[in-house]
């Protein structure tokens, strides 16, 4: 098989993962290794008369210890093959990835999935948002008049950290829908959100089930700089005339179930 080459990857779920599995997951480590180099230098004596000499040898050496240290890093890829490998052939991963899977599974399970990704309108709107609601902290804070401007900008917070993104996975034939909520500090190298959208295969750990009859609340990815306090302040209908204000008033902020939420340990 192939090796996978992830453009996204969840160290830490990664190694809870291999740890959770009892799969070996080799750290970074320092290794300092001792030695000795010898060092000799040599000489030689001629005794006699006249032509006929006999020559004399010899030689005198000593040893210094010698030290030398090096790390020997972790190679995620690798551990990342490793893991998956193992837990397929575990069984330990409902494997999603061929034609009639059957779609049944508990949160907490971890799948394999293949499918056409791309990024959730609710996060693209989201990543305006927050850059530009610190800079509205005081024209929302006199249209909420209880709030004084500090207390406005300190609950939009910013976009500064990390931002969970939202990403829809349509696989084919799914009876469900899949959404995945990615942390922008995971992606792989010099990866980007894009590159997660179109073709992709994706280990994940299924992170809630929203049943039918169900829906599941988009709003916490559409303020991603604000904290839960200030998401909780708004009400549906001013979060619908923010989202008129920035053109964005057909967005939607439910999903009707039935409906996975995962968190990939790796797109690949």
């Amino acid at each position: 098989m192939a090796i996978r080459q992830p453009i996204y990857l969840d160290i830490d779920l990664l190694q809870n993962t291999a740890d959770y599995l009892e799969i070996g997951y080799p750290v970074e480590e320092s290794v300092r290794e001792k030695g000795a180099h010898e060092r000799s230098a040599g000489g030689g004596l001629g005794v006699g008369v006249g032509p006929a000499q006999i020559g004399i040898g010899g030689s005198r050496g000593s040893s210094d210890e010698v030290e030398r240290s090096y790390s020997v890093p972790v190679r995620p890829v690798k551990v990342f093959n490793d893991v998956l490998d193992g837990a397929l052939a575990a069984g330990d991963v409902l494997d999603l990835t061929a034609p009639g899977a059957v779609w049944s599974a508990s949160r907490r399970d971890m799948v394999q999935m293949d499918g056409e990704a791309d990024q959730s309108g609710i996060t693209t709107v989201g990543a305006l948002l927050s850059k530009a609601l610190p800079l509205m902290a005081p024209t929302l804070s006199k249209e909420n008049p209880a709030i004084p401007p500090e207390f406005m900008t300190l609950f939009l917070g910013g976009g500064s950290g990390g931002r969970a993104l939202l990403f829809e996975l349509h696989p084919t034939s799914a009876p469900i829908r899949v959404y995945m909520q990615l942390d922008e500090a995971w992606f792989h190298r010099n990866a980007t959100p894009d590159d997660v959208s179109g073709e992709v295969s994706v280990f994940a750990v299924i992170d809630q089930i929203v049943p039918e009859g169900a829906s599941f609340d988009l709003t916490r990815y559409l303020l991603p700089g604000a904290n839960r306090a200030a998401r909780r302040a708004f009400s549906p209908e001013s979060t619908r005339d923010l989202l008129a204000k920035f053109g964005q008033a057909d967005t939607a902020l439910t999903v009707d179930g039935p409906v996975w939420l995962v968190r990939p340990i790796g797109i690949f």
